[in-house]
Protein backbone atom coordinates (compact mmCIF):
# COMPACT_ATOMS: atom_id res chain seq x y z
CA UNK A 1 0.00 0.00 0.00
CA UNK A 2 0.87 3.21 -0.73
CA UNK A 3 1.74 6.27 1.98
CA UNK A 4 1.69 9.71 1.29
CA UNK A 5 3.25 12.92 3.62
CA UNK A 6 1.70 16.18 2.64
CA UNK A 7 1.83 19.08 5.17
CA UNK A 8 -0.99 21.89 5.35
CA UNK A 9 0.93 24.11 3.16
CA UNK A 10 1.50 21.45 0.65
CA UNK A 11 -2.49 20.42 1.02
CA UNK A 12 -2.96 24.48 0.21
CA UNK A 13 -0.76 25.01 -2.48
CA UNK A 14 -2.17 21.75 -4.69
CA UNK A 15 -5.66 23.12 -3.99
CA UNK A 16 -5.37 26.25 -4.74
CA UNK A 17 -3.35 25.87 -8.10
CA UNK A 18 -6.88 23.27 -8.61
CA UNK A 19 -8.79 25.90 -8.49
CA UNK A 20 -6.93 27.71 -10.45
CA UNK A 21 -6.68 25.27 -13.44
CA UNK A 22 -4.10 23.33 -12.53
CA UNK A 23 -4.82 19.12 -13.35
CA UNK A 24 -2.88 18.41 -10.02
CA UNK A 25 -4.20 15.90 -8.37
CA UNK A 26 -5.01 15.39 -4.30
CA UNK A 27 -7.17 12.02 -2.97
CA UNK A 28 -10.85 11.94 -2.28
CA UNK A 29 -9.88 10.89 0.93
CA UNK A 30 -7.91 14.13 1.28
CA UNK A 31 -10.63 16.56 -0.20
CA UNK A 32 -13.72 14.99 1.92
CA UNK A 33 -13.05 16.81 4.98
CA UNK A 34 -12.80 20.19 3.33
CA UNK A 35 -15.27 19.57 1.08
CA UNK A 36 -17.66 21.49 3.35
CA UNK A 37 -15.68 23.31 6.38
CA UNK A 38 -17.11 24.13 9.34
CA UNK A 39 -18.58 27.16 9.93
CA UNK A 40 -19.23 27.70 5.64
CA UNK A 41 -22.56 28.88 4.67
Amino acid sequence: MFSIVMDIREFVRLSWERKEGSKARISKAMEAPFAKPQGAT
